[in-house]
Parts: structure tokens; sequence; C-alpha cells
């Protein structure tokens, strides 16, 4: 109906889906996840909704959201390398 505000669940779901389509195509490809949040299985969405729910309502301040944005892309790039290193022994280099 017009003028009704949308539920809590689904403005949340926007910000998800938003903030997905927001990060680095290179984080979403070394995580083996696909470019477009529609296009994630049904497993995926429940492992990112939850992990952005969880993460909006633990980290409340600017100086822990930066906090934990560096601790994500130095495990991403542990991943990068770790991935890197298993393809790399497979391909015998």
């Amino acid at each position: 109906m017009i003028g009704i505000p949308a539920p809590k669940r689904e403005m949340n779901q926007n910000k998800i889906e938003r903030s997905y389509e927001e990060m680095s195509y290179n984080d979403k490809e070394n995580a083996g996840f696909p470019l477009r949040y529609y296009d994630l299985s049904v497993d995926q969405k429940f492992f990112v909704d939850n992990l952005f729910e969880t993460c909006y309502n633990v980290i409340t301040t600017e100086p822990e959201v930066q906090e934990e944005i560096e601790n994500l892309k130095d495990l991403v790039k542990e991943i990068e390398h770790s991935t890197t290193a298993i393809y790399n022994s497979i391909r015998g280099h």
C-alpha cells in the first residue's frame, strides 16, 4: 500500500543487497561468490544476510567499522594467498 513504511526486515534486506553490490569484484571473486546479490545460491544468501545482520548489530561506531573493514581485507588477502599457494602446488610450481 502507498504510504505504509516497508517492514524493517525488508529495509535491512535492501541495505544488505546494496552493500553486497558495492563490494569489490575481486573480493567476491576471491571468495567464490557471484558478482550480483541475486545470483547467490540460497545458502550463500543465508550466509551473507546473517553476516551483514550480525556485523550491523555488533559494530556501532565508525572506528569499529573501519577496524572491521581492515580485518576483513586482511582475511581476504590471507585467503587469496592460500588459494594461490594451493593452485601453485597443484600445478607443480
